[in-house]
């Protein structure tokens, strides 16, 4: 067997170029270059590889930092919430506490007494309830004058209306008689007093 010139290739280094080349990404027609220029692709293609791994160590490494980071930031921002609540507590506690060592400290004058105040309080929210007009039932009682009513006509057209009895019957304003049925009636409030 006669030696073969450097340079040229057999099939199978051919066919290992291709498969080198078709990883690499380039097209199969470039298969015919020597070994040598095989190899430095070979390497270029390692190096490249390489550092696209390193940059993306780095990238998940900064990725992790910068989760620990908000993890951080996080845990500071709930502490530091957490002790403003618990400062804006104390303070309303001294505060609360202060105001009653005050109070206990002022002789209770039925002013200041608040069982007192309750008790007047409700004197006159009943003294002002009896003075809101009720309505009351035609069935059981019906008015002694002929002031003037404001009465409740639910088959109507106008339900409520001005109006006064006269003994026996119903009258509207304008002195005709209130035909409908009138089921109750009640006082006109007070007019209002001038400023």
């Amino acid at each position: 067997m006669s030696a073969k010139p450097t340079g040229i290739s057999t099939e199978a280094d051919h066919l290992q170029r291709a498969e080198l080349l078709n990883e690499l990404g380039l097209e199969p027609h470039w298969v015919l270059i020597t070994k040598e220029e095989m190899e430095i692709l070979r390497k270029d293609f390692d190096g490249q590889a390489k550092t696209i791994q390193n940059y993306h160590d780095g990238a998940a490494a900064h990725a992790q930092v910068c989760v620990d980071l908000r993890a951080e930031i996080a845990r500071i921002s709930k502490d530091r919430d957490e002790a403003r609540l618990a400062a804006t507590r104390t303070a309303v506690a001294v505060a609360h506490k202060e105001n009653r060592i005050e109070a206990l400290e002022q002789p209770r004058t039925p002013s200041t007494d608040p069982w007192k105040i309750i008790e007047d309080m409700r004197r006159q929210m009943a003294v002002l309830r009896d003075q809101i007009p009720k309505w009351r039932s035609c069935s059981a009682e019906l008015p002694d004058t002929e002031d003037i009513m404001l009465v409740f006509v639910p088959d109507a057209d106008d339900d409520m209306v001005k109006g006064y009895f006269n003994g026996r019957r119903w009258h509207g304003m304008d002195g005709k008689r209130i035909w409908d049925e009138v089921t109750h009636w009640q006082p006109l409030p007070d007019e209002p007093e001038a400023e």
